[in-house]
């Protein structure tokens, strides 16, 4: 036996072989629709860390920023991060393409640098079923998890940097993001 892949003190087996011949192929059960486990990477350099898109990406939808934050990370070295501009109901969104009747799993850690009811949260996502709930974020990196079905081709989960009774200047961080297909 012969593995393809070998990990420090892991049993993980990715392929059988026998002789030249592969007798066992380890076939995932999932996809990834989006992956990001540093949220905001640089690649190569800020600007292009965020495509901002209102199809496939991140969008400033209303009265926010939508930065890289270096100095606000859970996984990795950075974050995407939502500044409120106006002070009130402060929106960005993570745009996806999505398989119609496919079902996802959206994990991902978020976090307010204020807390209060005003404050940074998820509410409103759309193209989801059940439709994902109003979370109030806290000012600790808290991770988040729900299974869903698309319910189109396209779908988007929206994030508040501040609601009503919030100020400007508040934000939101969101970061080790992954929407698989289940």
């Amino acid at each position: 036996m012969i593995l393809d892949k070998t990990y420090l003190g892991s049993t993980e087996i990715e392929k059988v072989y026998l002789g030249n011949d592969v007798v066992y192929e380890l076939t995932p059960s999932v996809s990834n629709l989006y992956s990001w486990s540093d949220a905001g990477t640089p690649s190569p350099n800020e600007a292009n860390a965020i495509e901002l898109s209102t199809t496939d990406g991140w969008d400033a939808f209303q009265n926010t920023t939508v930065a890289v934050s270096s100095s606000e990370f859970t996984n990795g070295l950075y974050s995407i991060q939502g500044e409120a501009l106006g002070g009130g109901s402060d929106q960005f969104h993570l745009n996806l393409t999505t398989e119609s009747g496919a079902d996802y799993r959206i994990t991902f850690w978020a976090k307010t640098n204020v807390s209060g009811s005003g404050f940074g949260r998820i509410r409103n996502s759309s193209g989801w079923t059940p439709a994902l709930p109003q979370q109030i974020f806290n000012t600790v990196w808290t991770e988040y998890s729900y299974d869903v079905q698309a319910t189109g081709t396209s779908a988007y989960i929206n994030f508040y940097a501040t609601y009503p009774g919030g100020a400007i200047g508040d934000q939101t961080f969101v970061d080790n993001i992954t929407i698989i297909k289940l």
